[in-house]
C-alpha cells in the first residue's frame, strides 16, 4: 500500500527523461521483510546508483535526512492519517503526495498532489517541485502552517472533552 514500485518507476522516468543534476531517492523502510523485495525492484530498474535503501532510522537520523532532502514524496495508496507527511512539513520539507482522500483532508492545499497509479504523473510533479523554486517555497510555508494544526496535545485535549461530554 506504500506504492514504492510505482515510485521507483517514476524515479526511473525522472532520471531518464529529465536532466536533473544529482537527484537521488532515499527510501526509509523500517520493516526488514520488504528490504529484499525492494532491492530486487531497484536492481530491475538499474537504479542502484541513484536509489538508497535505508532501514530503520532513529528520530535524530531521520531529522538529518529531512535536512538534506529537497522534498518528501509520499506515494501511498492507503493511509489512516498521514503523519509522515506532517512530520516532513514540520521539518520544512515540501511534500509531493498521492491525491487520495485522507491525504487531501489532512494536507489541504499545502502539498503538490499526483495520481499514485500513474508513474509519469508522479515524475512530472516531482520534477515541477525540484525545478520551480516558487512552488517549493510556497509549499514549505503552507506546510509549516498546516503541520501546526495538528499535535498530540490537541488530540488528547479533544478526546478528553468528548469523554467529559459523554459522562
Amino acid at each position: 500500500h506504500k506504492n514504492l514500485p510505482r515510485l521507483l518507476d517514476a524515479f526511473k522516468i525522472l532520471s531518464t527523461n529529465y536532466q536533473l543534476p544529482t537527484t537521488h531517492l532515499v527510501l526509509v523502510c523500517p520493516r526488514d521483510v520488504f528490504t529484499e523485495r525492494l532491492q530486487k525492484e531497484i536492481k530491475s530498474r538499474n537504479l542502484e546508483n541513484t536509489v538508497e535503501l535505508k532501514g530503520y532510522q532513529t528520530a535524530k537520523n531521520l531529522s538529518r535526512l529531512f535536512q538534506q532532502a529537497s522534498a518528501y514524496v509520499f506515494p501511498s495508496l492507503s493511509e489512516g492519517f498521514g503523519i509522515p507527511g506532517l512530520n516532513a512539513m514540520a521539518a520544512g520539507l515540501p511534500v509531493v503526495c498521492s491525491n487520495i482522500p485522507v491525504l487531501k483532508e489532512v494536507y489541504s492545499d499545502a502539498v503538490l498532489y499526483f495520481d499514485p497509479t500513474n508513474p509519469k504523473d508522479i515524475a512530472q510533479k516531482i520534477k515541477n517541485l525540484l525545478t520551480n523554486p516558487t512552488t517549493k517555497s510556497d509549499l514549505v510555508e503552507k506546510g509549516k502552517i498546516q503541520a501546526q494544526k495538528y499535535s498530540w496535545l490537541k488530540m488528547a485535549m479533544e478526546t478528553l472533552k468528548v469523554y467529559e461530554e459523554v459522562v
